[in-house]
C-alpha cells in the first residue's frame, strides 16, 4: 500500500478508533473517520489541519447504508485514493439470550456485521484501483471464547472471522490482504460495563497479569496495514496477553 493512499478507520472518535488515528497521523499517513458525534478529539484534528490535507471527518451512523455509501466516496474525492480500511467501529451490548430485546438484536446485527460488510464492499473497488491494500477488521476474543451473556455480540464478532477469511481467498490474487484483529478486555471507556470483580478475575486468568491497552492494539494494526505484512492475509490475531490460550 502506498503510504499516500489514504485510510479509513470507522469510529475514530475514542477509544480503540482514537488511538488508531492518532498513531496512523502520526506515521504520516492521511487518515479519514467517521463517527456518530465530533468528540473533543476530533475537533482538535480538525483544528491542527482546517484544510483536510491529511485528515478528513463526517458524522455517520455506519447503519445507514446510503451515508456510508456516500462517505467513501467523498473521501476517495477528498484525497484522490484509498489504501486501507480498518472496520473499528462497533458496539458491545449484551445480555442474557432470553433478555434480549429485538431492537438490541437487530442494532447488534447492523452495526457490528452488516455495517462491516457494507463499508468493506464499497472501499474494495478503490484498493483494486491501487493494486493492493489492507483490510482489517477489529474483533474480540468473544469471537473465539464464549462468554455469558455475549452471544450475539460474540456471533457477531465469529461471523466477521469467516467473512474476513473468505474475503482473504477472493481478493488474495489482486494483492488485497484481509485479517483481523481481536483483543481482550481493554481498558477504554467500554470498561465500565465490566464490574471490578469481574476485571480482576479476567486479570488473575491473564498470563501476562493485566488487562490490554489500545497501545497494544495500534502497534499490530500499524504492521498490518504496512508492507511489512505484504505476506499476511486471512489471519486473526488475538491481542489479549494470553487470555484465551
Amino acid at each position: 500500500m502506498q503510504q499516500s493512499s489514504a485510510i479509513i478507520i470507522t469510529g475514530g472518535s475514542r477509544g480503540i478508533g482514537q488511538a488508531l488515528v492518532r498513531d496512523a497521523l502520526a506515521q504520516g499517513r492521511r487518515v479519514a473517520t467517521c463517527s456518530r458525534h465530533e468528540s473533543a478529539f476530533i475537533r482538535e484534528l480538525r483544528a491542527d489541519d482546517p484544510g483536510g490535507e491529511h485528515f478528513f471527518w463526517r458524522a455517520l451512523d455506519v447503519a445507514d447504508a446510503d451515508a456510508s455509501k456516500k462517505f467513501v466516496k467523498d473521501v476517495a474525492r477528498h484525497f484522490g485514493s484509498i489504501g486501507g480500511l480498518v472496520n473499528n467501529a462497533g458496539i458491545s451490548d449484551g445480555q442474557f439470550l432470553s433478555l434480549t430485546p429485538d431492537d438490541m438484536l437487530h442494532r447488534l446485527l447492523s452495526i457490528n456485521l452488516e455495517a462491516v460488510i457494507r463499508m468493506t464492499r464499497q472501499v474494495v473497488p478503490y484498493l483494486l484501483r491501487e493494486n493492493g491494500g489492507s483490510i482489517i477488521s477489529i474483533g474480540s476474543i468473544s469471537g473465539k471464547r464464549g462468554f455469558s451473556g455475549l452471544s450475539v455480540y460474540g456471533a457477531t464478532k465469529s461471523a466477521l472471522e469467516g467473512f474476513s477469511r473468505c474475503l482473504a481467498r477472493e481478493l488474495g490474487p489482486r494483492a488485497v490482504r484481509v485479517n483481523m484483529v481481536a483483543p481482550g478486555l481493554l481498558s477504554t471507556d467500554m470498561l465500565a460495563a465490566t464490574s471490578q470483580a469481574e476485571q480482576q478475575q479476567i486479570i488473575a486468568l491473564t498470563p501476562m497479569g493485566r488487562l490490554g491497552s489500545v497501545d497494544d492494539v495500534t502497534g499490530i494494526v500499524r504492521f498490518l496495514l504496512s508492507d511489512d505484512a505484504r505476506f499476511i492475509t486471512g489471519q486473526s490475531i488475538v491481542v489479549d496477553g494470553g487470555f484465551i490460550c
